[in-house]
């Protein structure tokens, strides 16, 4: 199995270009993330003697073994969500955009949300998008599912310098017409809700699932149906302090997403986000309206949703605040 593959690319106005691809089954984000970061250190030479103080990565795979025997709580799947429905060939052609969402932009819509995080605030928002820009039935059933870090929701807590896949999945689903129509804070509460009841057990139950399901690891090609969203967070890695001598980079993004119904959520390097959205192109342009439950403040809001393939923002809102720009570049 190849663990890393690596591709640096001279250009000639002087710039590098540095790509990677990484295996999941040896290290999610945070463990390549940790790595990219010392061999930067290590690379530079900066901080005279910082990779003799770097903290070595922890290998121990017996943290995450699975109990004995195994038991799944049926409770655990309320949050917990194992199996992933996916289609082998979408509905039709895929296009991903990368929209920016500045500091202020992004602090007036956690506000909004009740001061929820800046994952939960914007996911709640994609979701919402999401679900009107491709004309989902009214009474369907729309779920948004991520990856979380389980390193500190067991007992004992897993190291943060654990070098491995400590991720599981969770998630939260409703029906598209309350998605869509309820305040955005009651969304973004769905989504909080979903993180904070992954405890020990949820996490326990997840390891003794796949170790009874006998999962083998290996990707999983194919597209989300229409009715599913995967949201995954980059927001916390540090990106932007790998220096391997050429300077800090001026840009991190994916080199590819082609697989309907995943997000990917990146800082910009100047306390943004980055939203990198692949949907399917026929996504239709759509207006919603909402009223407010209370007559008092009952005042008409507008979600304006644009087809991904023009080069418009795919996200914005009435409220300038909360608009999101078009893709980068």
């Amino acid at each position: 199995m190849l663990a890393i593959q690596v591709t640096v690319t001279f250009l000639k106005c002087g710039g590098v270009a540095f790509g990677t691809a990484l295996h999941h089954a040896a290290g999610d984000a945070i463990s390549s993330f940790r790595f990219f970061h010392a061999w930067s250190a290590l690379c530079s030479g900066r901080d005279g003697g910082a990779m003799a103080e770097t903290e070595l990565p922890c290998h121990d795979r017996g943290l995450l073994r699975a109990r004995s025997p195994p038991f799944v709580n049926p409770d655990a799947f309320a949050v917990f969500c194992p199996k992933l429905t996916l289609t082998t060939q979408p509905s039709g052609p895929v296009a991903s955009k990368v929209f920016t969402v500045s500091k202020d932009h992004v602090a007036a819509l956690k506000q909004a949300c009740g001061g929820v995080s800046t994952f939960c605030a914007l996911s709640a928002h994609v979701w919402r998008c999401v679900c009107v820009a491709r004309v989902l039935p009214a009474d369907a059933t729309t779920r948004l599912t991520l990856p979380a870090n389980v390193r500190r929701r067991m007992k004992p807590p897993v190291p943060d310098s654990y070098f491995g896949n400590a991720l599981i999945w969770v998630g939260t689903s409703g029906v598209v017409r309350d998605v869509t129509t309820e305040a955005l804070a009651d969304t973004a509460g769905r989504i909080r809700g979903a993180v904070r009841r992954m405890d020990d057990e949820v996490v326990r139950s997840a390891i003794d699932y796949f170790e009874l399901a006998e999962q083998n690891g290996k990707p999983i090609p194919g597209s989300l149906p229409e009715t599913e969203l995967r949201v995954i967070s980059w927001l916390a890695m540090p990106v932007y302090d790998a220096d391997y001598g050429w300077g800090k980079p001026q840009l991190m993004v994916r080199a590819e997403s082609e697989r309907s119904g995943f997000v990917y959520l990146m800082n910009d390097g100047g306390g943004g986000v980055q939203v990198v959205v692949c949907a399917e192109k026929d996504t239709k342009p759509h207006e919603i309206k909402r009223k407010r439950k209370h007559p008092e403040k009952d005042h008409k809001k507008i979600c304006l949703v644009f087809p991904l393939p023009h080069g418009h923002g795919l996200l914005s809102h009435a409220r300038p605040a909360l608009h999101v720009t078009g893709p980068l570049g």
